[in-house]
């Protein structure tokens, strides 16, 4: 009798705050050329490979084999990006104030799983399986919760 068996797993969370912002200027923020801008820009990336492999091979009078490869890649981005203005004047003479938050945040996964097996004799049973599966979550925790991935001008 021969077993073999292969597991392959990838985990990979980003959680990340951005900001950027103008508060409690007093005596407010003037631009006499050009614009003002406020702006957040966030772009997270998950990159992942998995791959799993199992052979098993059993030669005699009985010969039983049994093989099993699995690869799961999970991957989760949880981002909150925020651009604003709080308890502050802003004046710009010529131009425009522009406030501006964006998440270009993105997840790639490429999952494998390859199982075989070979039984040779008088009895022979050769039982292969193979599976796998990738989740990918942008503004979902692993548990199914709404944490949205939040990209706001305020």
């Amino acid at each position: 009798m021969a077993i073999s068996v292969g597991l392959s797993i990838a985990i990979n969370t980003i959680d990340n705050d951005v900001a950027a912002f103008i508060s409690n200027a007093d005596s407010g923020v003037t631009a006499t050329t050009g614009d003002i801008e406020v702006l957040a820009t966030e772009s997270s990336r998950i990159s992942t490979v998995t791959t799993a492999a199992s052979v098993s091979l059993a030669i005699g009078g009985t010969g039983v084999a049994i093989s099993g490869a699995g690869a799961a890649a999970i991957n989760v981005i949880l981002n909150t990006t925020n651009a604003y203005v709080s308890n502050s004047t802003l004046t710009s003479n010529q131009s425009d104030v522009l406030i501006e938050a964006t998440d270009t945040s993105a997840i790639e996964a490429v999952v494998a799983a390859a199982s075989a097996a070979v039984a040779g004799g008088g009895v022979a049973v050769g039982v292969s399986i193979g599976g796998a599966f990738a989740t990918n979550l942008i503004g979902w925790d692993l548990l199914g919760n709404g944490s949205p991935a939040r990209c706001r001008p305020m």
